[in-house]
């Protein structure tokens, strides 16, 4: 009734944390929802946060598990993915032509190191005012390759998502002249 083109759903479980019997159940039911999602003309993408990162049963990322079972497209975040574990280009090449949506965002380092996506999430998440920063400024994304690849596999959209740090609008204002520098 909206016109809208997309929906997105989030991860559909914490990864390693549930039993396979009810992931499989909830790739099953998601498959579903893709389809009907797109009988009715919408697009229903899978945002790559977090727990995106983790591992289902078959040890894939829960993201390629979600779009795989379903046959769904990513809406893929340079944030999580850098946080995931994943180099960025390399994943925004691998979906070629499914990207429609990236969702730039970029934060200062440090980050904690661990082998767990959650700790070094949350290392983040937990000082987020201090972290976050205009995409493209003097964060950890290399933001002249991300946009070339995202040009270059399709990408219709780039997104820029700030989490209300306490310079919001001057860092979109900055991140869309960083962004339009590199199209």
């Amino acid at each position: 009734a909206l016109g809208e083109e997309y929906s997105a759903a989030f991860p559909l479980f914490y990864g390693d944390r549930e039993v396979s019997k009810g992931q499989i159940a909830k790739y099953v039911r998601f498959r579903e929802v893709v389809r009907m999602f797109r009988d009715s003309g919408v697009k229903l993408v899978v945002h790559g946060s977090g727990y995106g990162y983790l591992n289902d049963y078959k040890g894939r990322l829960v993201i390629e598990g979600m779009l795989e079972e379903a046959n769904a497209d990513p809406e893929l975040d340079t944030c999580w993915m850098i946080l995931g574990g994943v180099d960025v280009e390399k994943y925004i090449r691998k979906y070629r032509g499914r990207v429609d949506l990236l969702h730039l965002k970029d934060f200062k380092p440090p980050y904690e190191e661990s082998e767990y996506v959650i700790v070094r999430q949350n290392s983040i998440e937990n000082r987020w005012r201090e972290c976050y920063t205009a995409v493209g400024q003097d964060g950890v994304l290399d933001l002249p390759r991300v946009v070339k690849t995202a040009v270059e596999c399709g990408t219709k959209w780039l997104i820029v998502e700030l989490w209300n740090e306490r310079e919001s609008l001057e860092n979109a204002c900055v991140s869309a002249e960083n962004i339009r520098r590199y199209l």
